[in-house]
């Protein structure tokens, strides 16, 4: 129990935290559908179990060390981002009509996924978080049965909150709100995704010039 407390304590802090994470859950809901978003928390949870399962056995440390390796994930990420907010621009405004807006333009189950899990999976941020604050607080040494229920425990936690997200975004109250901003919604989630992709870059970018 305790080992799990000290994972769960910082992860979730970092979970809730605005991120790409949850602006791809809140394209994914209002633009597309609640279904569109909880493929994409399942496909965030995925790319965070790998994450964890990798600190666990130690490879973190290794791309910790590796600045090439590090630094082309860095790159892929922030491209990524930019990319997906170049799509975003071009996308329709959600309409109220549920039934019409799955029918006509929403994502499949693999797209949903795929958009979940390479925002995540890409994102150098959780790798520092994995790398650095995980592995503090891990312990190597516990048993198997021990890690498994801490990788499970991660994947449970992250794929709850971000499904919590994107059935509380879909209500229609809520949904409502948001529908009121029309075309600036696709618009709107794409400046901040590359608001987020050009910040890495220059992340990258000033690492390099230092080194």
């Amino acid at each position: 129990l305790s080992s799990f407390l000290l994972i769960a304590i910082p992860y979730v802090l970092a979970m809730i935290s605005p991120g790409p994470d949850t602006v791809m859950i809140m394209r994914n809901s209002l633009i597309y559908s609640k279904r569109s978003g909880i493929f994409a928390a399942l496909g965030i949870s995925t790319s965070v179990a790998i994450h964890a399962t990798y600190t666990l056995l130690g490879l973190g440390l290794l791309i910790k060390e590796s600045l090439l390796i590090f630094n082309i994930i860095r790159g892929l990420g922030a491209f990524y981002l930019m990319y997906i907010g170049y799509k975003s621009f071009k996308t329709s405004a959600p309409s109220l009509d549920f039934k019409n807006t799955q029918a006509s333009h929403d994502l499949t189950r693999f797209q949903a996924f795929k958009t979940g899990f390479l925002s995540n999976i890409l994102n150098p941020m959780i790798i520092i978080f994995f790398v650095t604050i995980l592995s503090s607080v891990i312990d190597f040494n516990g048993s198997f049965c021990v890690q498994c229920g801490n990788v499970s425990l991660i994947f449970l936690l992250t794929f709850l909150w971000f499904s919590f997200v994107a059935t509380l975004l879909t209500l229609p109250p809520v949904r409502k709100q948001f529908v009121k901003l029309g075309k600036a919604l696709g618009p709107l989630a794409g400046t901040v995704l590359i608001f987020y992709g050009l910040k890495a870059l220059l992340l990258l970018y000033q690492s390099l010039t230092k080194g």
